[in-house]
């Protein structure tokens, strides 16, 4: 139940889509995602040191309590959004919802951009800890990367709102991960490429193996194959 309450931050969106402008609705995700990513850095400095004070339990008390904060934030303080009194539209159905064009783009731009960040949460801290940097040191990686996409985004996210250029900046942002993501292929590929070697090697002998028996039963045939005798090998009685 605790896990899937962390669903929330969908409608948390929502409702900050519900209460800004279209001008500035692209600026308050950005704030979202910030929020989100130095709270991630922060916690990867400060996790350690309240592990030692008050431990996990201690720690998953103090989430709980934050979390029931939040909730009186949202409740007290946060307005409600304004109700539109209109024409209810017909709901579609599902299947015109996943055939919409614009939808599958977003859908599909998310789920990649979700599976990049699930499989770099996967690997980095394996990579780091296997170069020698223990768990509570990962900060050091991990804040310097946050701040520095902070330093790069902010000015590229303010002109794009005063100038009305949020499609370029967007279109500019995905060419960035797609060459950042295959930068990343490239060099597992290059640190892999040790360890395939001698197996595709192994692969591919096999296969030539295979394909030029097949091509000697072919040319001759099974037939007088099995009846041809065996040749002694050289140097035997």
């Amino acid at each position: 139940m605790l896990q899937g309450a962390g669903a929330i931050s969908a409608a948390v969106i929502a409702l900050a889509s519900d209460l800004t402008r279209d001008e500035v609705r692209t600026k308050a995700m950005a704030i979202i995602g910030i929020t989100i990513g130095v709270t991630f850095a922060l916690s990867m400095v400060l996790g350690p040191v309240l592990g030692r004070w008050i431990g996990v339990p201690g720690i998953f008390a103090l989430t709980g309590v934050l979390a029931l904060g939040a909730i009186a934030v949202v409740r007290f303080r946060v307005p409600d959004p304004v109700a539109v009194v209109g024409i209810v539209p017909d709901r579609p159905r599902f299947a015109d919802v996943l055939r919409d064009p614009q939808l599958a783009r977003l859908n599909v731009g998310i789920f990649v951009l979700h599976a990049v960040l699930m499989a770099l949460f996967v690997v980095v801290p394996f990579a780091l800890r296997g170069a020698g940097l223990e768990g509570n040191e990962h900060w050091k990686v991990y804040l310097p990367v946050m701040l520095g996409a902070f330093v790069l985004m902010a000015p590229v996210m303010a002109m794009s709102e005063r100038r009305g250029k949020q499609k370029p900046a967007f279109v500019g942002a995905v060419v960035l991960l797609a060459i950042a993501g295959t930068v990343v292929i490239l060099i597992t590929i290059a640190l892999l490429y040790p360890l395939v070697q001698p197996i595709a090697r192994v692969l591919i002998g096999v296969w030539l193996w295979r394909n030029a028996d097949e091509d000697r039963i072919r040319d001759v045939g099974p037939d007088a194959l099995a009846a041809r005798p065996l040749q002694p090998a050289s140097g035997s009685t």
